[in-house]
């Protein structure tokens, strides 16, 4: 068995890695080392927004996930895609941007998550964004994950927001501003043509770092602890077993 030392090691390149991998790198400081048991994200299928439901049904980027069975559906189980492959799940998803609801936030600081609400994590998802539109009091226009609009150019696009307001449903101008209640456009992670996954807004920029290396297919087997701390994990990527601390 091969033994490493990093600073940092991050099991799984899904949403939550590639942000950390790319983060914990920005200074060089660090060493990191990402472990992800899918593979490259570099596909065509993935890459284009108009293909986005193939990657999820494809077993090559899909975990291929099941939920037990419903009673209230006649039993049957659900599918439920889940990203192995650079990116995760934003890599396979159906590229709608929502931000969870502001009174979740609220009332999860409500109930002792100090730091979580709405107010504390806006400026984290106006820094995260790049709103093709411009940025506001609520949206960012800076940040690396690319997000637009569609082309409107369908009439039922037009026909379905009509029928909306006909059936006394609210309608909302930006719903991931002000207003999240009601009907309006989607907002779609889209930048220049292309999906923009975790991986391509976080960890392609920062591939180059030094202080950063990508394992692909690589699963992890083990969490090591020592006196109740993690310090490392053993993982299999062909043969022998590699650990890395």
């Amino acid at each position: 068995m091969v033994e490493e030392s990093f600073d940092y090691v991050i099991v799984g390149a899904g949403s939550a890695g590639c942000v950390l991998a790319a983060r914990l790198t920005e200074d060089g400081q660090h060493s990191v080392l990402l472990l992800e048991y899918g593979g490259s994200d570099r596909s065509p299928f993935i890459q284009m927004p108009a293909a986005l439901s193939i990657p999820m049904n494809m077993p090559r980027y899909n975990w291929g996930y099941h939920t037990e069975p419903e009673p209230h559906l006649g039993g049957r189980r659900l599918q439920t895609p889940r990203g192995k492959v650079l990116g995760g799940s934003s890599s396979i998803n159906g590229l709608v941007y929502v931000r969870g609801n502001p009174h979740d936030f609220d009332g999860w600081q409500a109930q002792g998550a100090s730091g979580w609400g709405y107010h504390d994590v806006l400026p984290y998802f106006r820094r995260a964004e790049h709103r093709a539109a411009g940025g506001d009091e609520y949206r960012g226009a800076d940040g690396p994950l690319a997000t637009r609009h569609g082309e409107l150019a369908n009439p039922l696009y037009h026909a379905w927001l009509a029928a909306g307001a006909q059936a006394g449903y609210p309608a909302s101008a930006d719903l991931n501003g002000f207003q999240q209640e009601g009907f309006g456009r989607l907002d779609m992670t889209v930048g220049a043509g292309q999906r923009c996954s975790a991986a391509r807004a976080y960890l392609h920029p920062a591939l180059s770092r030094s202080a950063l290396e990508v394992r692909t297919h690589a699963l992890v087997t083990r969490v090591l602890i020592e006196a109740g701390r993690a310090v490392g994990v053993r993982y299999r990527r062909g043969a022998p077993a590699s650990a890395a601390r």
